[in-house]
């Protein structure tokens, strides 16, 4: 900056441009304005825009919204270069479908020769021919485990492929996979009436329990990955004396132990976050994440015909004996108390949703249950061209194989009576 007379261009003295003792210095720009100020400003618009994509990719993260798998995802579907709308409906033969998997992102397709796995566009991404005539699939968010009764060998996968296989030393009963990937495997056993194995994610055996007077019938692992829970059979006087056993991770010995006399306990499933549903001939039990009971549901003579789990409750659908051909459909809560019923012309396949919805196979539609306050259901219909065999809830989205594959729907615009 040139300077004439110890006055340079802006009109002022060096004596003016020198900081004083005790002063504020001001930084001027060259049109005389004071600079601090704009500083200041545009590092606030930054810092505030740094926390707004801080907070939007934490949100986003939390929530999975943004995650290493949507945008390995996202990229698979982008070399594909086909979206959901290409690929649907889904062609095959949906009475040779055994089920349809939820795998978090994705789903899988379990028919009598394969078992596929589908992008959220509907692009194929991994196949294999699984070789067993009567194989059972149950899904996590990332993998699925496949298994096949009175066979040696489980094998889990994923999208990428196989992750471990483990060929048991006696003939599996039932297996069962939770959110967290552990694996818990009830087998027959040599010098035992049964045993339960639980390995961790990756394959590691964690504990192996013995059954010495009762047959193992199912195993369940709660979701939180503290617990399993076993049911057991056997056979006094001719008398039917079912057990339900639960074990804390870790621990050989039950934390607690329930008596059944005079049914069959058949089935245990996980419910809500710790806890467990267990399913007999005459009624039905909960428990909390303290292992304890917290109701019990009696069925009053009617036959069970089907049964899900939809979010923290249990819905049962019963063939009653009066003869008038209908089904009763009941949602029960975990006190043991019922929330609402409904009667059924006929039931196909039912299926419950985290939400607490349930879907109800029959015929060329599929219709949703809502259990409300009241004590009745709020319905919703969505219809096929063809027969309905299963229904695979997906958020605010259904996938529905019929006969003549798979298709998704909107349950928004269903619920709104589209």
């Amino acid at each position: 900056m040139s300077r004439k007379n110890g006055i340079d261009e802006t009109g002022m003295t060096e004596a003016d441009t020198r900081p004083h003792a005790g002063g504020k210095l001001v930084f001027m720009n060259s049109g005389n304005k004071p600079v601090g100020k704009k500083i200041s400003a545009r590092l606030a618009v930054i810092f505030l825009l740094v926390f707004i994509v801080t907070v939007s990719l934490f949100v986003a993260g939390y929530t999975g919204w943004l995650s290493a798998e949507r945008i390995a995802l996202k990229f698979i579907d982008a070399g594909k270069d086909k979206t959901a709308s290409d690929n649907l409906p889904m062609e095959m033969n949906g009475l040779k479908v055994f089920s349809v998997d939820d795998i978090g992102y994705c789903f899988g397709v379990l028919d009598e020769l394969k078992y596929s796995i589908y992008s959220p566009e509907c692009n194929l991404i991994y196949s294999f021919s699984h070789n067993m005539s009567s194989p059972v699939t149950v899904s996590s968010e990332r993998r699925v485990l496949m298994y096949e009764s009175g066979n040696y060998r489980l094998l889990v996968f994923s999208r990428k492929g196989e992750e471990f296989s483990k060929i048991m030393d006696n003939e599996v009963i039932t297996a069962d996979m939770n959110v967290k990937n552990q694996v818990a495997v009830a087998t027959l056993s040599d010098r035992y009436l049964g045993q339960v194995t639980v390995f961790d994610s990756s394959g590691n055996e964690v504990l192996t329990w013995y059954s010495a007077d009762s047959y193992v019938t199912d195993v369940a692992l709660s979701e939180d990955g503290k617990r399993f829970a076993v049911t057991l059979l056997r056979v006094e006087n001719g008398e039917e004396i079912s057990r339900v056993c639960i074990f804390e991770i870790g621990e050989t010995e039950p934390s607690a132990d329930f008596s059944f006399e005079g049914e069959t306990v058949f089935e245990v499933r996980r419910l809500g976050e710790s806890g467990f549903l267990t399913v007999g001939t005459s009624s039905a039990a909960f428990f909390n994440g303290a292992s304890e009971m917290t109701g019990k549901y009696q069925y009053g003579g009617e036959s069970l015909t089907h049964f899900t789990v939809a979010g923290s409750d249990a819905f049962f659908v019963f063939d009653p004996e009066d003869g008038t051909g209908n089904l009763t459909a009941v949602t029960v809560n975990p006190s043991g108390d019922e929330k609402a019923r409904t009667v059924l012309e006929t039931a196909e396949y039912v299926c419950g949703a985290e939400d607490g919805r349930v879907y109800v196979c029959a015929g060329g539609a599929v219709t949703g249950y809502e259990a409300g306050e009241s004590g009745e259901y709020r319905k919703f219909e969505v219809k096929t061209d063809g027969q309905t065999i299963r229904v695979l809830p997906k958020g605010e989205k259904m996938l529905i194989l019929s006969i003549g594959g798979i298709d998704v729907f909107d349950i928004s615009y269903a619920l709104q009576g589209g």
